[in-house]
């Protein structure tokens, strides 16, 4: 895949629209500057040309500043799933930013795919999405995995996706101390 540039600029799949406001939000906020909304839930991962990839990218940064500046002024941080939520800034702001940018993405499900289902032959990337499902970045943050990684080294079921992320997380931990790593310094 490292040499792979598609014709169509493609996308992995994104779950970040989880409710009416973000829908509205991000709708209103694109009307603004034109832009019509072709996709959505855009996931983290971009094949395409490098002019495109780069044209987009600036984009995002633009619209995440605006969009920082316009909805957490205040400082706040909003919670998942609950309205605006900050901690997925970046893919709010690379949706409108792909849909201006590209006349034409294409979505694939392989990349970006979901960390609570799915076999890992079927995917291409694998994003932590917020979840309160297993796998979740949420629970983890927590400490949440601790415990339960410790008690079943190498019983992990790899050719599923969430068995897979338990079996990389028990690997890592038995080299680095990585369950302790406090989540206060993952999102500052």
């Amino acid at each position: 895949m490292l040499d792979w540039e598609p014709a169509i600029f493609t996308v992995g799949q994104g779950h970040y629209i989880t409710d009416d406001t973000v829908a509205r939000n991000l709708n209103e906020f694109a009307k603004r500057f034109g832009v019509s909304h072709k996709l959505q839930n855009i996931g983290a991962t971009w094949f395409g040309s490098g002019i495109k990839i780069y044209q987009a990218s600036v984009q995002t940064m633009f619209f995440a500043e605006l969009m920082n500046k316009e909805w957490w002024d205040d400082g706040s941080f909003g919670t998942w799933g609950k309205g605006l939520y900050r901690g997925v800034l970046s893919m709010y702001a690379s949706q409108i930013a792909v849909n201006q940018v590209c006349e034409e993405v294409h979505k694939m499900a392989q990349l970006d795919a979901s960390c609570t289902e799915g076999l890992v032959s079927e995917s291409y990337s694998i994003h932590f999405w917020h979840t309160f499902d297993d796998f979740s970045k949420i629970k983890w943050h927590e400490g949440g995995y601790t415990k339960f990684i410790n008690e079943n080294q190498g019983k992990f079921d790899t050719k599923n996706v969430v068995g897979y992320i338990f079996s990389l997380l028990h690997f890592a931990t038995s080299k680095y101390d990585i369950l302790q790593y406090p989540s206060s310094a993952l999102i500052q």
